[in-house]
C-alpha cells in the first residue's frame, strides 16, 4: 500500500444543473423586457386626391378706338396702321388702347406703371435708363432721336406728329397734338414708355 493519502479524482469541468447536453444546439435568450411603451409604427393615411379646378377663361378685353370721354388727352397716339394706339394725358400718365397705364412722364423722368424709375433725358437731351447709362439722344435741331454710342438714326419726327424708323425710315405712327416743344416729351415715350412703336411688329 501507497502511503499518500487517498484522493478521489473529480472531473476537471463542473456542469452546470439544467445545462442542455454537450454537442446540442444552444438556446436562444429571452427576448428583453421593455419598461417604456413602445410606439406602433405609423401607418400612411391615404388621401383622396383633390379634383383639377376648370380653367377661368379670361375675358378678352375690347380694343378701343379713342379715348374715354372726358379724358384729359394731351396727345392721341395712332400707330403703323394709322389705328388708335394710345394716348399721354395731361397729368404725363400714358395709356395704351384697352385704358391701361403703361407708364408716367413727369417732368424730365420717366416711371413704370409701378412707379418705379425708368430713366430721364438731362440738359444735353442725353437719355439715360434707370442704370444711369446713356442709351439714347436727341437732336432738338433735326427732330431726330439718335442711338448711343453707335449714334444711328433711331426715329424721326415731322412737323404733323408722324413718327418714322428703321433702316428705310418707315412710318410708325402718329402723335396727334405734337409741337417741337413736346420733343422731351415724345424721345421718352418712345424710348422708355413704348420702344416697341418703333419696332416693325411693334
Amino acid at each position: 500500500k501507497s502511503n499518500h493519502p487517498t484522493t478521489t479524482s473529480t472531473s476537471q469541468y463542473s456542469v452546470k444543473k439544467n445545462s442542455p447536453p454537450l454537442g446540442s444546439a444552444p438556446t436562444r435568450p429571452p427576448p428583453p423586457r421593455h419598461f417604456f411603451p413602445v410606439a406602433q409604427p405609423a401607418v400612411p393615411m391615404t388621401r383622396e386626391r383633390a379634383p383639377i379646378p376648370e380653367p377661368v377663361e379670361v375675358p378678352k378685353r375690347e380694343r378701343m378706338n379713342g379715348p374715354p370721354p372726358g379724358a384729359d388727352v394731351k396727345f392721341n397716339i395712332r400707330d403703323r396702321y394709322n389705328d388708335w394706339r394710345g394716348y399721354i394725358a395731361g397729368d404725363g400718365s400714358c395709356y395704351n388702347n384697352v385704358g391701361d397705364v403703361i407708364g408716367y412722364i413727369e417732368g424730365d423722368d420717366a416711371g413704370s406703371v409701378t412707379e418705379d424709375f425708368l430713366g430721364t433725358i438731362n440738359a444735353d437731351n442725353q437719355v439715360s435708363n434707370a442704370l444711369d447709362d446713356v442709351v439714347a439722344r436727341l437732336d432738338p435741331g433735326r427732330v431726330t432721336i439718335h442711338t448711343v454710342p453707335d449714334d444711328d438714326l433711331w426715329a424721326e419726327i415731322d412737323n404733323s406728329g408722324c413718327v418714322k424708323a428703321g433702316e428705310d425710315v418707315s412710318y410708325c405712327g402718329q402723335f396727334e397734338g405734337f409741337t417741337f416743344h413736346d420733343m422731351k416729351i415724345i424721345t421718352l415715350y418712345l424710348v422708355l414708355i413704348d420702344p416697341n412703336m418703333l419696332n416693325p411688329e411693334g
